[in-house]
């Protein structure tokens, strides 16, 4: 259990890099265009709007905001490509990972999750409302509006090319981060950060509705540190069993939303009975399945683990437990209880070292070491943090 709960923090660690990903390769599709785009302005500019008519003033403005929109409209249609891209990888990878804890806790056969309802997510599935596209087509439209109301207010003003210039692409002073191409950068990773989140719960959810056999309900797990939502908080833990699937609180629940949906797998012993776990996040002290593999196949030397029936495996997984609690004080040694209470903060800085370099890296775990980097700034999204897909798929 416990290899479990680290593969989980580790894979939501990358989706985050992953997520950073898809925003650097679309705000590359943004910068790419901001040439054209405000060198349109400044030409569409350079002539005064004092010509002969009111009528032929507004034409040229008309045709002005018309290059804008063309241009714009077509830098946004290529982030899209870029997101729609990167998702499918997404959706295919998360629905890979909750198998996985499925099969690595029940020891049972998971389905996979079919193409078809990956392509579904990705084209069809509303994440706080909409769809992909809808998400692209508003942050389109808002983008064009920004940029063509500066224009507007200039000709109306009277302000000259260069200070529209600087209103929409910032001045170098402030690191172009106070004009209006920068909301669109920031629109950016909001949004690749809210959808990678939206598209990993939903393809996890699609997975455990395929498996509802194997499992007993869905739980709710909120990333906890100082930037979490207060709705988020309130749901951290929340289990929704098998017949409440139809109330189950959907991630993301608000703009870069971290929360995470995960299988509700109840914690039995040999007899079948119910380990009571009501408050409290419980975790088994020993991956038993590791060692039960080890010592079956060291006491049957050429035959297989995975070559055991179900039910075997389950016999020998039981017999570990019991030798555990024998050993360290009885029934029920072998697992131990998280406090609810427990925040990201208290997890990390009780793991080993090697766990802490492995999350933070090696740079950010020597600072963090040190003194010099405060925790707050390690949960903080980081845009420097990147991680290809490749990695998240091979996760």
């Amino acid at each position: 259990m416990i290899g479990d709960i680290k593969a989980l923090v580790e894979f939501q660690t990358k989706l985050q890099g992953v997520a950073n990903s898809i925003s650097k390769e679309m705000i590359k599709t943004l910068d790419a265009s901001d040439r054209e785009l405000l060198d349109t302005i400044r030409k569409g500019l350079a002539k005064p709007f004092n010509g002969k008519s009111l009528e032929e003033s507004m034409k040229r403005l008309k045709a002005l905001c018309d290059q804008v929109y063309a241009i714009r409209k077509k830098a946004i249609e290529n982030a899209k490509n870029v997101i729609v891209k990167y998702e499918k990888g997404v959706a295919k990878s998360s629905a890979k990972q909750a198998a996985n804890y499925c099969k690595n806790i029940t020891k049972k056969q998971v389905k996979p999750l079919s193409k078809k309802r990956v392509d579904d997510i990705i084209q069809f599935q509303p994440f706080q409302g909409r769809s992909i596209a809808n998400w692209l087509d508003s942050w389109k439209e808002r983008d064009k509006y920004r940029i063509v109301s500066a224009i507007q207010q200039a000709v109306n003003n009277g302000i000259t090319p260069q200070k529209v210039i600087d209103i929409i692409r910032g001045t170098k002073a402030n690191g172009y981060k106070d004009g209006v191409l920068n909301v669109s950068r920031s629109s950016a990773s909001m949004i690749a950060r809210t959808i990678t989140n939206g598209v990993a719960n939903e393809a996890r959810l699609a997975t455990l509705d395929e498996n509802e056999d194997v499992i007993d309900g869905i739980q709710f797990l909120a990333t906890l540190d100082g930037r979490t939502s207060f709705v988020c908080a309130s749901l951290d833990g929340k289990i929704w069993r098998n017949n409440e699937r139809d109330q189950v609180k959907r991630p993301p629940l608000h703009p870069n939303c971290r929360s995470t949906l995960i299988p509700y797998i109840e914690l039995r012993d040999r007899d079948g009975n119910i380990i009571e776990d009501t408050t409290d996040r419980a975790a088994a002290s020993e991956d038993f399945v590791q060692k039960a593999k080890e010592r079956y196949e060291a006491n049957h030397p050429g035959k297989k683990w995975d070559d055991l029936a179900a039910s075997t495996r389950d016999k020998y997984y039981y017999k570990e437990q019991e030798i555990y609690d024998a050993n360290n004080g009885g029934r029920g040694a072998s697992w131990n209880h998280v406090p609810a209470s427990t925040t990201f903060k208290d997890y990390l800085e009780s793991q080993p070292e090697d766990f802490q370099r492995s999350w933070l890296g090696e740079k950010r775990f020597e600072l963090y070491k040190e003194g010099k980097l405060k925790f707050e700034n390690l949960v903080n999204p980081d845009s420097g943090y990147l991680v290809p897909l490749e990695e998240l798929q091979n996760n």
